[in-house]
């Protein structure tokens, strides 16, 4: 869910040297949320803040280089929106309620912020680009926290009945409503290109062939290989729907 929106935008707009210091920086801020998580948990983990430390501070560094040396200060508002997020998150957590629907949808949302900082570190400015792409990949991610629920709920062995499917995926199935109208009226009216629908269709084919399969519950192990082949089939068909406009 992290890199999926990073190595998607990074795709579309290009590489630098920037981006390379943004991308690590993020992945230093991501690894220090763990630590966090733990605190949040009441978890105690020898060396925990040993480690804390160190992403903190190589992510600050970067931060700072990339505020500083290349006067990228608009990723300040980034920041305070995604501490926003994590704060969020965190509450969540303390209410042990982070496995729900809702909080997974946060923490998705939080982690495509990746993609509107990429956007806006290798162009220099912040644009509409910035907004598309991260709804793009948040949609997306979204997509993922309906389809592993449907999945797991399912009886471990055997298969359930057409009426109980349909029911374990209702979320799934309202979820691809509300994200195919989205991504349609993004269609429209421009804002994204045409190419993009075809970004999309292998997620759907996922969820309705999901829905219909007369198995039991697939391995953890299985589901998320498949869901880790199906985010690299999306972030390369984002990447050639924007290349091949």
């Amino acid at each position: 869910m992290l890199l999926m929106p990073l190595i998607m935008t990074l795709g579309v707009v290009g590489m630098g040297l920037s981006g390379l210091i943004y991308s690590i920086a993020v992945m230093g801020l991501y690894l220090a949320r763990y630590p966090v998580e733990l605190v949040v948990r009441r978890r105690t983990v020898p060396g925990l803040g040993r480690w804390f430390f160190i992403y903190v501070s190589v992510t600050g560094v970067l931060g700072l280089l990339l505020l500083a040396g290349y006067g990228l200060w608009g990723l300040l508002p980034l920041t305070m929106v995604a501490v926003f997020v994590l704060g969020l998150y965190l509450r969540l957590i303390r209410r042990r309620a982070e496995r729900s629907a809702p909080a997974e949808l946060v923490l998705v949302s939080g982690l495509s912020l990746t993609a509107a900082g990429a956007v806006y570190v290798e162009l220099g400015g912040w644009t509409t680009l910035a907004l598309w792409l991260w709804l793009l990949a948040a949609l997306y991610s979204g997509s993922s926290v309906f389809f592993v629920r449907m999945m797991v709920r399912r009886p471990p062995q055997g298969g359930a009945s057409l009426s109980r499917r349909l029911k374990l995926g209702k979320g799934a199935v309202f979820y691809q409503v509300f994200l195919w109208v989205g991504v349609l009226t993004m269609v429209v009216t421009g804002a994204v290109p045409p190419l993009v629908l075809v970004a999309f269709i292998p997620l759907l084919a996922k969820v309705v062939l999901g829905l219909f399969a007369v198995g039991g519950r697939p391995r953890i192990r299985v589901l998320g290989f498949m869901e880790l082949g199906h985010t690299a089939i999306f972030a390369l068909l984002m990447v050639a729907a924007y290349r091949w406009v």
